[in-house]
């Protein structure tokens, strides 16, 4: 690119936002990888104030044809928030925690809100977010919802996206929508929502066999777009087909999701077996007694965990070929009471 057309480019990014827009070198390496292997140097960084902020950019990369791609907090592991173009980087502003309904069983936040921390304001209700990924930490929620996130605990809670209520986003054209699930559009109507929601209903209405019979048996499916039962009845969920998109479809500005309950209490067993074949014979079993999770540990894994952390050596198994944590969750103690048998 030559350099004075990039230098005007990021002057027009400048007066465009009211937040900042970072073009040395320094930021832009600190930018340039992820959790990835990958590295690719941005042209920019933008730190938007909101989504007014988002939206410019957006229009602005639509009309000069450059990438532009959302960022978290970085932790995904194929690269997905990199780019060669403009880089949006919510976790800097759009941080905030907006509201709650119904003594927080709903609650609506900004994109670069950490998942940990949100989970920390929702005790005060006696609530969390379902999903737990291991990132959680640093993990926020507009990549949690991108990455359609799930955790240890998927076997009670599923993934992020069964959580969502509606979401505001920033569409490729620039404009700022609100998708909502069991979404019908209105006939002869121009408006944008409408328009991508028919095109939805057309693409998606007559494949619902086909997409049943693609889905594999597990229920741990990260594979492409979340359209299994996005069409239902001629309406569509807008907003839970967000979920898994990686940002190729709209970028998050409010995320309103569902909360679950926090468990009153909880019971951990540790199964212990000398085969593997054993121990994948029982995981049926455990699952269908309601376990809340349920984690494998091999041998390799046990030796290593015991090498670097010898104070857990009573209370891993180093004889075992495997071992499985399980968990069960409850309103009380009595419930987590359930009897297995290793082989």
């Amino acid at each position: 690119m030559n350099p004075r057309t990039f230098d005007t480019q990021l002057a027009d990014l400048a007066r465009l936002v009211k937040g900042e827009v970072l073009t040395g070198i320094l930021h832009r390496a600190a930018y340039s990888s992820d959790a990835s292997i990958y590295q690719i140097v941005p042209r920019c960084v933008v730190c938007p104030r909101d989504a007014q902020d988002i939206a410019a950019v957006v229009k602005y990369a639509q009309e000069k044809q450059i990438p532009v791609t959302a960022r978290g907090a970085g932790s995904g592991v194929a690269g997905e928030s990199l780019t060669s173009g403009i880089m949006l980087d919510v976790t800097r502003y759009m941080t905030r925690i907006i509201s709650t309904e119904n003594d927080g069983e709903l609650v609506t936040c900004e994109p670069g809100v950490v998942l940990d921390e949100l989970n920390s304001f929702l005790t005060q209700f006696g609530r969390k977010i379902g999903p737990d990924p291991a990132t959680a930490n640093r993990a926020v929620m507009g990549g949690c919802v991108a990455n359609n996130s799930t955790g240890a605990h998927s076997l009670q809670f599923g993934y992020m996206g069964d959580y969502i209520e509606k979401i505001e986003a920033v569409l490729a054209d620039g404009s700022i929508a609100e998708l909502i699930n069991d979404y019908q559009p209105k006939a002869d109507s121009q408006n944008t929502v409408d328009t991508i929601a028919g095109q939805c209903i057309s693409l998606l209405a007559d494949k619902q066999k086909v997409i049943a019979n693609a889905l594999p048996a597990t229920k741990r499916n990260r594979s492409g777009y979340n359209i299994a039962g996005a069409y239902h009845n001629g309406k569509i969920n807008l907003a839970r087909l967000m979920a898994s998109s990686e940002g190729t479809l709209a970028v998050f500005t409010k995320i309103t999701l569902h909360t679950v309950p926090l468990p009153k209490a909880k019971g951990l067993m540790q199964l212990e077996f000398d085969t593997l074949d054993k121990m994948a014979k029982a995981v049926p079993m455990i699952v269908s007694t309601g376990a809340s999770a349920c984690e494998l540990m091999d041998k390799y894994l046990i030796a290593m965990a015991i090498r670097h952390m010898p104070e857990y050596r009573d209370v891993l198994p180093a004889d075992a070929f495997a071992t499985l944590l399980v968990e069960h969750t409850g309103s009380r103690k009595e419930n987590t009471r359930h009897g297995f048998r290793s082989g």
